[in-house]
């Protein structure tokens, strides 16, 4: 049974057409969604990691169980930022962030199908990728993210993106706004659904705004880190569930 969660965005090709208008150069989830959402090929490790996570969820499902639950804390039944819960019958997980930037111990947390997954990873791999190492020089970066390693620049709606960003920094910006965009949740409710990259202490955030209520949650490096890195595995494990379905209207 799935826990209480405190957002469900309903995330679908309309987003792309919903997003406000902003200074960036590029239709930001688009790229985010397309362009830096990608998963890596399969190799060794990641083959035998997604041979495994197959075996648990089969082992859990013949034992009547629906979830398998991911933590980088110690933290017992409380779930920690970073924890994400794989619910395998209905083909969704439960992302759990910081509630805000000066606690670790509040979460908030996300309930997000493939599109939502898909989009999430995006927000992640920009912010790993290409968002944070701008700042190398002031911030700690997780071991893999050191000059000589960062992935290249990919194609140009990414590099516009990332000089958009930079220019945002150098401009004295410490919280860039990287999207909003109206949706629905998944009980009918509009909201605008929105991205923070928050420079220095170095934070990614995904928000929730309506009339009644505002929703931040918050990953550091590290979280991040953990929590695309579990994606990735989900995504090479079940290719066929956990790639962007687009609407019947439009294509992706």
């Amino acid at each position: 049974m799935r826990e209480s969660h405190d957002v469900a965005p309903v995330i679908d090709d309309s987003l792309f057409y919903a997003v406000q208008a902003s200074s960036a150069p590029v239709n930001v989830p688009l790229v985010l969604a397309r362009h830096v959402a990608g998963v890596p090929a399969a190799q060794g490790p990641s083959l035998s990691a997604s041979g495994r996570l197959r075996e648990v969820v089969e082992e859990l499902g013949d034992r009547g169980k629906a979830a398998v639950v991911w933590d980088p804390s110690t933290r017992g039944r409380r779930r920690g930022a970073g924890t994400v819960q794989y619910f395998f019958r209905e083909e969704e997980i439960q992302v759990h962030t910081r509630a805000s930037l000066d606690t670790g111990r509040a979460t908030r947390s996300f309930l997000l199908d493939r599109n939502g997954a898909v989009l999430f990873q995006g927000t992640l791999n920009a912010f790993l990728h290409y968002l944070n190492p701008l700042m190398i020089e002031h911030v700690e970066q997780a071991p893999y993210l050191d000059p000589g390693t960062r992935p290249a620049i990919i194609n140009r709606p990414v590099a516009a993106f990332t000089r958009w960003a930079r220019a945002q920094m150098e401009g004295g910006s410490r919280q860039i706004h990287l999207f909003a965009a109206f949706c629905r949740d998944r009980y009918g409710q509009p909201g605008i659904l929105e991205a923070v990259w928050h420079v220095n202490p170095p934070y990614i955030s995904w928000g929730w705004r309506s009339e009644e209520r505002v929703i931040r949650g918050y990953l550091s490096v590290q979280e991040a880190t953990w929590v695309s890195g579990l994606i990735t595995l989900l995504r090479l494990t079940y290719p066929e569930e956990w790639t962007w379905q687009p609407d019947a209207r439009r294509t992706l």
